[in-house]
């Protein structure tokens, strides 16, 4: 008589530690996963500033090393364009239309150019939104360096001009051209952040911190970085708490409600 051997089956415990083991391992890998995701949309945002810097470049070879003007309008009670619309009419054949109903800000006004021009100005982290106000802004008083007045101490006096430019070379290395920028700011100031609004409340055209923490920055030699977002004013050596008080970080504080000190 041939003896046979019951099939030995997994118990509830061994089913229930397998299934603990496995949960455990997810919620050790998935913060991991998160931010690898994170680094990839930020590395990506960083490949699309270096291009814009590229074109930059490519503009102001054009243009006697001058910048395109954050603001200009074309003429009458036409709406308000800016950098945008000159890049993609440099480098892609774009005309900015006439209608005084077209929408501000700049990156509405690239609609029409077609999907790659628009897409263009969208940070790729974002994915492809079709209605937003400015993935990216112009630093003003980097950009448009130059066309601020100053005192005797070296204190920026009068705002820098929107429609005025700087040639590239000109504008301190320290200083940057253009970065991240919160979506959802309407108005005529929404296609760049002015002096003393590198750290600002809610509706304001300012930077954005959207990558796990961190801004990407453009600077005048087209390199881009990124930046780690502190607002904390109790923390000096934040590089955006400087920049909100020392606008164009020449060492002499810019801020009209405090002494001439950075």
């Amino acid at each position: 008589m041939v003896a046979r051997h019951a099939k030995r089956m997994f118990t509830l415990i061994e089913l229930l530690t397998v299934v603990a083991i496995i949960s455990l391992l997810i919620s050790i890998l998935t913060p991991s996963l998160s931010r690898a995701r994170a680094q990839a949309k930020a590395a990506a945002c960083g490949a699309r500033m270096h291009d814009m810097g590229t074109s930059l470049t490519i503009y102001a070879n054009d243009f006697g090393s001058q910048l395109p003007v954050a603001e200009y309008t074309s003429g009458g009670e036409a709406p308000k364009f800016g950098w945008a619309e000159l890049m993609c009419k440099q480098n892609y054949g774009y005309q900015a239309p006439s209608d005084p109903n077209e929408p501000f800000p700049i990156q509405y006004n690239t609609n029409d150019v077609g999907r790659y021009c628009f897409y263009y100005f969208n940070c790729p982290g974002l994915g492809k939104e079709v209605d937003h106000t400015g993935h990216f802004r112009v630093y003003l008083p980097g950009w448009a360096y130059g066309s601020f007045s100053r005192d005797g101490q070296g204190r920026i006096t009068t705002p820098a001009d929107p429609t005025k430019t700087a040639t590239i070379d000109a504008i301190p290395l320290q200083l940057p051209l253009l970065g991240d920028a919160r979506r959802g700011v309407t108005g005529e100031a929404s296609s760049y952040i002015a002096g003393g609004e590198a750290i600002a409340g809610e509706g304001t055209a300012t930077f954005d911190d959207r990558h796990y923490g961190r801004v990407n920055l453009l600077y005048p030699d087209g390199h881009n970085e990124l930046v780690v977002y502190d607002p904390d004013p109790n923390h000096a050596s934040s590089f955006f708490v400087r920049l909100n008080k020392d606008w164009d970080l020449n060492g002499v504080s810019d801020d009209p409600n405090e002494p001439n000190t950075p």
